[in-house]
């Protein structure tokens, strides 16, 4: 069984050229399919270089891999730095990926894509989520730094042997060293499922998904200054008495079952006290919070805190429903109703809750 290569070209074809002479370096190695994805600045220049340069290739190598008529040669868009550049190159890699996958010749894809970094980013994202365990990613490295530049190197046995230096001295082609460097990745395969996407950034949306199902998110109540963060993202839409609210309900779930009473709760008055350091409570114009950080004896009327309380549960719940309704059921507090009196507690694991900026 042979092998199917896929590497993804820049402007110069001498990477897929290295690159298949490498792999065949091996005499047990017979390459079977060869997909090559570039752009038409890549593709001109690999129709230059490419017959004549491709069946010397295959000579050096005892014509262990395909004739030049059967590459697959990929056009995805203008290429290297042009707008959408990327996702065009993404896109057609994950094709081809996807087509290697479904025969059972092991795959090895090449990080060969020109010198802009996001392109080779791109394909070890595709090939995480897509390759499986006997596939190989491999980045495509030269021991000379001109071998990769205009010089017209191609393959250690071609046939130009001496080629211009940039600097103006002779590089001689046999004397280049092609590594290919193995990169690990995981293998996230199973995470996008059976039912493939037909694109990248399709995936990218599934795969997304599928991770956040199954690892929990991770809650910030910074009262320093102040807001609620969900995995490292702001809560828009609450106020510094919204956040007091749901610092309380945090504190409660670290430090008992979690259970807060709409009335008096010894919970708010902790986090009050514990917060009335930092500057942006002296601007606190709420009769709740007031009593809470000890400005006022009065204990408020149960309507003002009533108000207080669902403003703030309705903003945080807005907000989950609509951004992260995934974790719905984590993240929105429960309520209960014992005698009259109402209860709420954070359902997430209190290992997933962090406050921070306490006194």
């Amino acid at each position: 069984m042979g092998l199917q290569l896929i590497i993804p070209l820049g402007g110069q074809p001498g990477p897929l050229f290295a690159f298949v002479h490498a792999v065949c370096a091996d005499p047990a190695v017979v390459v079977d399919r060869v997909f090559v994805i570039t752009g038409e600045r890549g593709a001109v220049h690999l129709s230059k270089a490419a017959h004549e340069a491709w069946e010397s290739l295959r000579a050096s190598v005892s014509h262990r891999s395909p004739a030049w008529t059967d590459v697959d040669v990929r056009v995805a868009g203008p290429g290297d730095g042009t707008p959408g550049a990327t996702a065009a190159i993404g896109d057609a890699v994950w094709q081809a990926l996807g087509e290697a996958v479904r025969n059972d010749a092991p795959v090895v894809c090449a990080l060969g894509g020109g010198r802009h970094r996001a392109v080779a980013a791109t394909v070890t994202s595709i090939f995480s989520m897509r390759a499986r365990q006997r596939d190989q990613l491999v980045d495509v490295g030269f021991d000379d730094r001109d071998a990769e530049r205009h010089t017209g190197f191609l393959f250690p046995a071609q046939p130009a042997q001496r080629l211009q230096r940039a600097s103006g001295g002779v590089l001689v082609a046999a004397g280049v060293g092609v590594r290919l460097d193995p990169v690990p990745v995981p293998r996230l395969r199973r995470v996008i499922g059976d039912d493939r996407p037909v694109s990248f950034s399709a995936a990218m949306s599934v795969g997304q998904r599928a991770l956040d199902a199954m690892t929990l998110p991770e809650l910030v109540v910074d009262l320093a200054l102040p807001e609620v963060r969900i995995d490292d993202v702001a809560v828009s839409g609450l106020n510094p008495s919204d956040v007091l609210w749901l610092a309380t309900l945090a504190v409660a779930r670290q430090q008992s079952d979690g259970w807060v009473a709409s009335d008096v709760d010894h919970f708010f008055k902790e986090v009050c006290i514990s917060v009335r350091h930092h500057e942006w409570c002296s601007d606190i114009q709420s009769n709740v919070l007031k009593w809470g950080f000890g400005i006022e004896d009065e204990l408020p009327k149960e309507t003002a805190m009533n108000q207080w309380r669902s403003r703030a549960l309705r903003a945080y719940r807005r907000y989950v429903k609509q951004h992260l309704p995934q974790w719905d059921r984590l993240l929105v507090p429960s309520r209960r109703v014992l005698e009259k009196t109402a209860w709420y507690r954070l359902p997430i694991d209190p290992s997933r809750i962090r406050i921070k900026g306490r006194a």
